[in-house]
């Protein structure tokens, strides 16, 4: 555990130099706050009835999940992987992984490393949109479901693990980061397109598309209760099984490569 500990905080710090974590920490930041502005100038009658109903907190959520979700959801399950499936090329241009080789440390540890690495790096960006979007939502509408509100990046968090961790995974037996993020973006794009939800394939979705597409239909609800739905938590359960799937693949390949 130390030595996956000492990895994870190496890539956690390298993520965080570089430019690609800062700038989708911004975005992120941005895209979920500009639904405040686009709310506020947008026509009376398009949001003034909703936000007018008797139970608030209700009212001002949907409008939260409408402005504020699908676009945070795209920027967690379609760009961020593209970032994590550099991770391990960059190291192979860089010669860590040779260095990394002559260490007693074993490939399955790296690869934990390197998951757990972009995944905390990942969530330090997620918890900071979650109080900044928060706070300012507050300010600008009042009262919310702070519950339905979290209910919504802790999906995200999760799906940032899963896509995240099989982007650094399959990214990482490319040679280097153009086949790496290139691999990634076209099975993000056939899996949407070919297993979309709905679908008897829609839970093996790389892209967890039919997970956006419950929150789309159904923007309100008893705050967790959502997660549990079969649409929701068959994803998630596939997509944790995929990724330990993958690892474990990966780890027994290189062993008896090795």
């Amino acid at each position: 555990m130390h030595t996956i500990g000492t990895i994870a905080r190496f890539e956690f710090i390298m993520h965080w130099r570089r430019r690609g974590m800062r700038v989708l920490a911004i975005t992120m930041l941005v895209i979920t706050s500009a639904g405040i502005l686009i709310v506020q100038s947008a026509p009376q009658t398009m949001f003034g009835n909703l936000l007018a109903m008797n139970d608030s907190a209700f009212s001002i959520n949907t409008v939260m999940s409408f402005m504020t979700f699908p676009t945070l959801f795209c920027l967690i399950a379609f760009v961020f992987p593209v970032i994590a499936s550099e991770s391990i090329p960059i190291d192979r241009q860089l010669k860590t992984v040779e260095l990394v080789s002559s260490l007693p440390v074993t490939y399955a540890e790296y690869l934990a490393g390197k998951v757990l690495g972009f995944v905390l790096s990942g969530l330090v960006a997620l918890i900071s949109g979650v109080v900044i979007t928060g706070i300012a939502w507050w300010v600008a509408f009042g009262n919310y479901d702070i519950p339905s509100y979290i209910e919504l990046w802790l999906i995200c968090g999760v799906i940032l693990l899963i896509n995240g961790g099989l982007a650094i995974l399959i990214g990482g037996t490319q040679p280097n980061r153009i086949r790496a993020a290139s691999l990634i973006i076209c099975a993000l794009i056939l899996s949407a397109l070919l297993l979309r939800g709905g679908t008897a394939g829609g839970a093996f979705d790389f892209a967890r598309v039919s997970i956006l597409m419950f929150y789309i239909n159904h923007p309100t609800g008893e705050a967790f209760a959502r997660m549990l739905a079969p649409e929701v938590s068959v994803a998630l359960a596939v997509g944790a099984a995929e990724l330990i799937a993958v690892f474990g693949i990966l780890s027994v390949w290189r062993r008896r490569s090795e």
